[in-house]
């Protein structure tokens, strides 16, 4: 989930060929080809995007290293709120095949304060507890170790200078919790300043029970 990371606009980037073909104002297909490592498989993928009565929707089937996806995802918007659901299948290579799923809604008030909030069901995970698999959350082969979580996201500028981001997420299977405060201030027009934290609770043997919390500022000079 992107709340655990402190830099969260970053992305790391990677060499590919992407080829895009447009087929009216907002639809397209997009063909992605990421060669890897010498002995490593190349990842490939191929893309559709669509917009029909102002809703939003994709198909992506692919291969990333040697795991097989298909997957699909439709957005819209009602006012001031906006709605999405992102389905994905996957068939990795020597595991099981599985499922995720996911049904998120956003808001945005006229005062500028922002609210979103998000289910999220993980097929590679266990609704037990004592079957966490731990070991392939620590080498990064899997980001969640449990089936179902609920996340929840609160945006407001306090002034036009000063704004502030929190991030929740609760584990509904274990009750551990993550929750990450933050406060940003527009030094000046191109140097921001960010102080927070990413707090977890829960017992020792839950998934967010288990790490120290975390203090850090960070600042941006964007140029």
């Amino acid at each position: 989930m992107a709340g655990f990371q402190l830099e969260r606009e970053e992305r790391p980037g990677v060499d590919a060929l992407l080829v895009e073909h447009k087929m009216g104002d907002v639809s397209r297909v997009s063909m992605v080809y990421a060669p890897q490592r010498p002995r490593a498989e190349a990842s490939r993928a191929v893309y559709w995007h669509g917009n029909r009565s102002g809703v939003d929707f994709s198909i992506v089937a692919g291969k990333f290293r040697g795991d097989r996806l298909l997957g699909g995802e439709i957005a819209t918007q009602i006012g001031n709120a906006g709605l999405r659901g992102e389905w994905t299948y996957l068939s990795p290579a020597g595991a099981g095949n599985f499922q995720r799923a996911l049904l998120g809604v956003d808001y945005a008030f006229p005062n500028t304060l922002i609210l979103g909030a998000e289910l999220y069901y993980n097929g590679a995970g266990t609704s037990d507890p004592r079957r966490y698999d731990f070991a392939s959350l620590m080498t990064g082969r899997v980001q969640n170790v449990g089936q179902r979580y609920l996340g929840v996201f609160a945006s407001y500028e306090i002034t036009p200078l000063l704004k502030t981001n929190h991030y929740f997420v609760a584990n509904l299977q274990d009750g551990s919790r993550y929750f990450a405060p933050g406060l940003t201030y527009s030094v000046r027009t191109n140097i921001d300043w960010t102080i927070g934290m990413q707090s977890f609770s829960g017992g020792m043997n839950d998934e967010y029970g288990r790490f120290n919390n975390v203090y850090f500022t960070q600042v941006q000079w964007f140029f």
